[in-house]
Parts: C-alpha cells; structure tokens; sequence
C-alpha cells in the first residue's frame, strides 16, 4: 500500500514538523519510559509535549519527553473520559 504523504499547511505547521525531526534523532527511544520506568506496552513511546501546545508549550527541547502509552494516556487523561471518571 502506498503511503499518502501528510500535507502541512503553512510555515509553522512545516517548522514544528522540522524541531520534531531533529528533536527525536538527538533523542532516540529509551528502552524504559523516564516517566514510570516500565517498557512500552504495545504502543511503543509517544513524544509528549511537558506543557502542551494547546497551552502555549512549544518543540523545544525541555519542553519534549518520551512517554510510554499508559503514561501518556494518564497525562491527557485519556483513562479517565474512557471510564466516564471511574479508574
């Protein structure tokens, strides 16, 4: 199957792709998540934004982590608007 390159629209979109890239080759994938410690589950690690961009956080360098899935689910609170609030 072909893959279907992703469009991104605008300078910002093309430079937020840009930090992203260069941030993950300066930072491979940990074999234990920094966050929990444990190996990924069967979603592997997820770069994940310390402040998130929708409040003001940006691609810089301390402000990106690896997270492994549940991590990352926990720090979006995926798990709980999954559960209705119930853990």
């Amino acid at each position: 199957m072909k893959r279907t390159p992703i469009r991104r629209i605008g300078k910002v979109g093309a430079q937020r792709a840009k930090n992203m890239a260069k941030w993950k080759r300066a930072h491979p994938v940990p074999a234990v998540c920094p966050l929990c410690g444990h190996p990924p589950d069967w979603r592997g690690m997820a770069v994940h934004h310390r402040r998130h961009r929708s409040q003001g956080g940006d691609e810089s360098e301390d402000n990106l982590t690896w997270a492994c899935g549940p991590c990352h689910d926990e720090e979006h609170g995926i798990n709980e608007r999954m559960n209705g609030g119930k853990e």
